[in-house]
């Protein structure tokens, strides 16, 4: 089969290592490009140990955007992965475009499709251009393939966001529940802050700690209620509104979310739990990736891996459906999902590179 070209911008954060580490094993994808700001004229193996052996070419110093373009076309790069702080695709996306290479952005540029809000939770940031944003197609891969086979640019979905909708979008789609109340209680490794020096984010602050932040104002809220309302089959549904709050737990990676949602008025305390449970069961009967769980799962099972499994049970007693989901912030939540996304977007198995069993303690 013949190799496709793609490159990384952003190696040196925790999603570009992941995505390095993931494709150098995958059968079409071929890494001819990596690129850092902070490491220039360094090689990943310098960069990482744990690539020592690989990709050892040194990153190429990159002094402006028409640069770093030659270097794509001189490559013959077809698809390059950015896993830069939010504002750095915008920059490179029509550039990119006009010489038709397809953009996989991990950061949150392309994500939220009314560049007023993007600009209200992102400021000062601005949103890319309208022409630019409105062929950005949202990677929620299980929710939006065929949209995503024909895509330029994918907006990569945040990682609370993924494991939150994955877990409701199923119940709304089929009228389970009632559209006011959606209470979304998050935890996740430090990963998910991303590979910088931060001071809460030291292992002196971490750990023997949990701690809550961002309670009313965290940048993954109008992405959730977004991706709510774009894949709920209801027309008329024009504003979800989210009780979002994450926590930092004292661990690596892993996101969990426990969800509480009130049933549908229509249905007796009889029918919930059984619907809950054969909706979800029959949405992701056919999924790899996606797995309803009959007991609470934990990080550990999804650790390393491209999966999000779902577990869902009704309280009679405070009249409250309680979902769980996990998964690996860093796989399903970031790197993985973008390669299911090239997998897709370039007509391969959408397995491809990603069936493993993870991670062992």
């Amino acid at each position: 089969m013949k190799k496709i070209k793609i490159a990384i911008i952003g190696i040196s954060g925790y999603s570009g290592l992941a995505l390095a580490n993931i494709l150098i094993n995958h059968e079409v994808f071929e890494i001819k490009g990596l690129f850092s700001s902070n490491y220039a004229g360094k090689s990943l193996s310098q960069v990482h140990g744990l690539f020592t052996g690989y990709l050892n070419e040194s990153f190429p110093l990159i002094e402006n955007l028409d640069n770093l373009i030659t270097n794509l076309k001189n490559k013959e790069i077809e698809c390059v992965f950015t896993a830069t702080p939010n504002g750095v695709s915008t920059d490179l996306a029509e550039d990119l475009l006009n010489n038709n290479i397809k953009l996989i952005d991990l950061a949150a540029d392309f994500r939220l499709q009314n560049p007023e809000t993007f600009n209200e939770w992102y400021s000062p940031l601005q949103a890319p251009k309208p022409e630019i944003l409105k062929q950005a197609v949202y990677g929620l891969t299980e929710w939006n393939r065929d949209k995503i086979k024909s895509a330029k640019i994918i907006a990569n979905p945040g990682c609370y966001p993924t494991a939150a909708a994955l877990a409701i979008i199923p119940l709304l789609q089929n009228n389970l529940i009632d559209n006011s109340v959606f209470i979304i209680d998050a935890k996740s490794g430090t990963t998910g802050a991303g590979r910088k020096a931060e001071q809460n984010l030291l292992f002196s602050e971490v750990q023997e700690s949990f701690s809550a932040y961002k309670p009313l104002l965290h940048r993954h809220i109008p992405e959730i209620e977004q991706s709510l309302i774009n894949f709920s089959a209801n027309s008329q549904l024009s504003e979800v509104k989210i009780r979002f709050t994450p926590h930092l737990l004292p661990m690596k990676r892993g996101i969990l979310n426990t969800i509480y949602l009130k049933p549908h008025p229509n249905l007796s305390k009889n029918q919930i739990n059984s619907s809950v449970q054969e909706t979800l069961n029959e949405t992701y009967k056919d999924e790899f990736f996606v797995h309803v769980v009959s007991e609470p799962p934990k990080t550990k099972d999804v650790y390393g891996t491209n999966k999000c499994h779902i577990f869902a049970t009704y309280d009679e007693r405070t009249d409250l459906i309680v979902l769980i989901s996990v998964i690996d912030n860093l796989v399903k939540g970031a790197a993985g999902q973008a390669i299911q996304n090239a997998n897709l977007l370039f007509g391969l198995p959408e397995l491809m590179g990603l069936n493993t069993l993870g991670l062992l303690p």
